[in-house]
């Protein structure tokens, strides 16, 4: 319970983290203290709408609420960021995914796709309208789409199918020309595209999926790009495990490009068509030992250009005999701080292409420091660029052989790869280097859960229980992108349940 009441113009931090816990309960959505001037915008304006100044009474309101309740729709509005528009990342989808999944199920003609966080609908509706110019004879198909959201008030304008010229800024013509009609300002959705999607409330942290009686059972593609980044890690692994439930064999996965990671998807076997990241819900078994994950390579456009800047930077070097910083003389770059910290910016806003580009130059500037080869290569693994990211987490442990972070990111590479017994490898060296480093006896755990090893789960869980209980409960390792032990611990409680 907050204590004191105040005005909530004069939100603390203690106000705000009573908010937060609350929030985080009921509906899954947690701010981290980066986004706490978001979270203290949206109670202002919530009290504001509600006319109440008291915190208490604004807490307790919340706190005696269901999450269905007007009070805590009107709130989630003012939590969540619904920015989106029609095919968002969508040519792996169109070019690949849906051809894929259609003819799978030619025979039975049957299609079952869910858009979980489908916001005010572009999502599920350019699904609907390429599944339309993809199927000649899609009036013989059995087609279900679903699109769920915490939001009512965004599903109400999905319902409603109209939509503002902002939401048609990268729309194909094809698409706009015939299935959309402009009318008094707004575009209007052509009613046979209407009514092959189904919008409902669901909360991903509180309702039971999969269900066949919220219709989340038995999905050939399920797609929840951006939402689990407001999660924790544990609420997020229990999602990705029921998604797996609620896929079909052989059924896909989208997650946004900023939400890959190996132990929270690892049932999944992984992939990237063109500009999504695609996980598989295997028809075989997910720990047969095999090279599952694609070598993925940077776009075309992207390894010409860095090309060309290599070659720059090389010759301007080369004219100039006083160099004096990692080969490059420093007045040629007066601002290398001023790059660092900006690719280290663009990391925590999940910019990744933009701050690979960045670390590509600076280690051209600066081959001596390890830290710069790690955080590069970190980069890279989240890209998937798998190769690039171990050779520089080689370079960097050439340079420091004692960096804990680069050995476990070597290690989580050679998993993301099936290479287990090489990521096992890595990790008991780590284990060698530094006995008391929680996150190599995540890794190993995790290992164990991919092989279904309960025998050494087990052992390995009762090791890092004991192990947490050596540090500070609120110590983060940013190779974990921030979990804390107190969270590592209730991952693998979760694991360990499943």
């Amino acid at each position: 319970m907050i204590k004191n009441s105040a005005a909530v113009l004069d939100l603390g931090v203690a106000h705000l983290a009573h908010f937060q816990g609350l929030i985080a309960e009921r509906t899954g959505l947690f701010f981290s203290e980066r986004k706490w001037n978001t979270l203290r915008s949206a109670i202002v304006d919530f009290g504001k709408d509600l006319k109440i100044k008291d915190l208490n009474s604004l807490y307790k309101l919340l706190a005696n609420s269901s999450t269905e309740s007007d009070s805590w729709k009107l709130f989630i509005t003012k939590l969540t960021i619904n920015e989106t528009f029609f095919f968002r990342h969508f040519k792996g989808i169109e070019n690949r995914l849906l051809p894929e999944i259609i003819q799978r199920n030619k025979n039975t003609r049957t299609l079952r796709i869910w858009s979980a966080g489908c916001s005010s609908g572009e999502e599920p509706f350019s699904i609907a309208m390429a599944l339309k110019r993809l199927i000649p004879d899609i009036d013989l198909w059995n087609i279900y789409i679903l699109a769920t959201d915490i939001d009512e008030t965004v599903l109400e304008q999905g319902r409603k199918g109209k939509y503002r010229e902002w939401s048609m800024r990268q729309i194909p013509p094809f698409y706009l020309q015939n299935y959309l009609k402009k009318r008094k300002g707004e575009y209007r959705l052509d009613p046979e595209i209407k009514k092959l999607v189904h919008f409902d409330y669901l909360n991903l942290k509180e309702d039971s999926f999969p269900s066949a009686a919220n219709g989340t059972n038995n999905m050939d593609i399920i797609l929840c790009r951006n939402v689990t980044i407001y999660f924790e890690a544990q609420d997020t692994i229990r999602i990705a495990g029921n998604f797996y439930e609620a896929l079909n064999k052989g059924g896909k996965l989208v997650v946004g490009h900023s939400e890959p990671s190996s132990f929270i998807y690892n049932h999944y076997r992984s992939e990237i068509l063109e500009d999504i990241v695609i996980y598989n819900k295997d028809i075989t078994h997910p720990s047969v030992p095999k090279p599952l994950r694609q070598k993925i390579q940077p776009p075309k456009d992207r390894r010409q250009k860095i090309a060309r800047e290599v070659t720059n930077l090389k010759k301007k070097a080369g004219k100039d005999k006083k160099a004096v910083f990692g080969g490059v003389e420093r007045r040629l770059h007066p601002n290398l701080f001023e790059m660092r910290k900006n690719a280290l910016k663009l990391i925590k806003e999940n910019k990744l292409e933009e701050a690979a580009k960045i670390f590509d130059k600076l280690i051209i500037l600066n081959q001596k420091d390890a830290y710069l080869y790690f955080i590069s290569g970190y980069v890279e693994a989240k890209l998937g660029n798998f190769t690039k990211a171990d050779s520089r987490c080689r370079k960097a442990l050439s340079i420091d052989e004692n960096m804990l972070d680069a050995l476990l990111l070597r290690s989580i590479i050679a998993k993301e790869q099936w290479e287990l017994d090489t990521a096992k490898k890595y990790t008991r060296h780590l284990i060698l280097k530094d006995s008391n480093y929680l996150p190599a006896y995540l890794e190993l755990f995790q290992i164990a859960h991919l092989e279904d090893n309960e025998v050494d789960k087990k052992r390995l869980s009762r090791k890092i229980k004991l192990q947490a209980k050596k540090l500070d409960p609120k110590k983060k390792y940013d190779i974990l992108e921030g979990l804390t032990v107190s969270q590592i611990v209730e991952i693998v409680k979760v694991m360990g349940q499943e």
